[in-house]
């Protein structure tokens, strides 16, 4: 779905955000156990897809026992912690959407503690974000609340709703 369309305007806001830890073992390592057994008699084929330039191959059976978080060709954006890396500060809401619109291919984005990294696997500003977190701003399967992430998340939410 995020690469039906080769471009977005430039206020297009996300969507949709789905974050999933790197130490999440629930969905890294029990889901796909469970998933063996219920597809074991199934077939899948691999798939070769070209949208909008970005080429990626997919295999079907990985994608049935994977969660959309822990399959890396879907994975679109990196999040850590900023530490001293340098990017466009996210540092008002005026300033979000604009930040937003200026996204490159490969370029990361800081919002407050934390940077949002685009992986080249899907058009910048595409609405839809498969994030991978790292595991010092989310460890585990429940750390989602933690200062940091909740800042992040806060700030998606605030750029997705402001006018």
């Amino acid at each position: 779905m995020s690469q039906s369309r080769c471009s977005f305007f430039d206020d297009q806001a996300p969507k949709l955000a789905i974050l999933t830890s790197e130490t999440d073992r629930a969905t890294d390592w029990l889901f796909p156990l469970g998933r063996t057994f219920a597809t074991v008699f199934e077939t899948h084929s691999t798939v070769e897809r070209d949208d909008c330039g970005y080429r990626t191959t997919l295999d079907e059976g990985e994608t049935d026992r994977n969660t959309v978080g822990h399959y890396q060709p879907l994975v679109s954006h990196r999040l850590t912690l900023a530490g001293g890396q340098k990017a466009e500060q996210v540092a008002s809401l005026g300033k979000l959407k604009n930040v937003w619109a200026n996204q490159t291919n490969g370029g990361s984005t800081r919002f407050g503690n934390s940077m949002l990294t685009h992986l080249k696997k899907t058009v910048p500003r595409s609405p839809y974000l498969n994030i991978r977190v790292a595991e010092e701003l989310m460890d585990g399967h429940n750390d989602i609340f933690g200062k940091d992430t909740r800042e992040f998340i806060e700030l998606l939410i605030q750029m997705s709703t402001i006018d």
